[in-house]
């Protein structure tokens, strides 16, 4: 009876240290990314990127410093085609109110129609303005607090 227990720890943990390895990040197994469906009905999908970076900023329509930094982000998306800007708004509007504010505030980059947070895995939003930086493999590289700039989007990607 003894040897019966031996054997069944034995495959237990044979089994768990085949599992482990299955795991090993070494492998060329690709991790599926999210995707993000902007509010015209773009899909900006990480798993087929066909640009380096994408920025993805939060912003509310009561929060001034997002309002203050929209014009800076704007010639940021403009002025550089190997970015994926994408806005996200914290105010938990409609897609018809959404498309209202960003006409109101004169958005020029996507917008998302859901917020991406759990998929992106950014955790909670703490505070706003908050601008994340992933590159093309979907990984967070910078997370930026604050009404951004040209230049300290500039400084994360160069």
């Amino acid at each position: 009876m003894k040897n019966i227990y031996k054997i069944s720890s034995l495959v237990a943990v044979l089994m768990i240290a085949l599992s482990l390895a299955a795991c090993d990040p070494g492998t060329n197994v690709k991790q599926h990314l999210p995707s993000i469906k902007t509010i015209t009905g773009e899909i900006i999908d990480f798993n087929h990127l066909k640009r380096p970076w994408v920025i993805i900023n939060y912003w509310a329509n009561w929060c001034e410093p997002c309002k203050k930094e929209i014009p800076e982000l704007n010639a940021f998306a403009e002025s550089h085609d190997n970015v994926y800007m994408v806005g996200v708004n914290y105010d938990g509007v409609d897609n018809r109110q959404l498309t209202e504010l960003i006409a109101k505030n004169d958005i020029h980059y996507f917008n998302s129609m859901l917020d991406p947070s759990a998929e992106l895995g950014v955790g909670d939003i703490p505070g706003l303005p908050v601008t994340f930086i992933f590159n093309s493999n979907g990984k967070l590289m910078k997370t930026l607090y604050g009404p951004q700039t040209q230049k300290t989007l500039s400084e994360v990607i160069s």
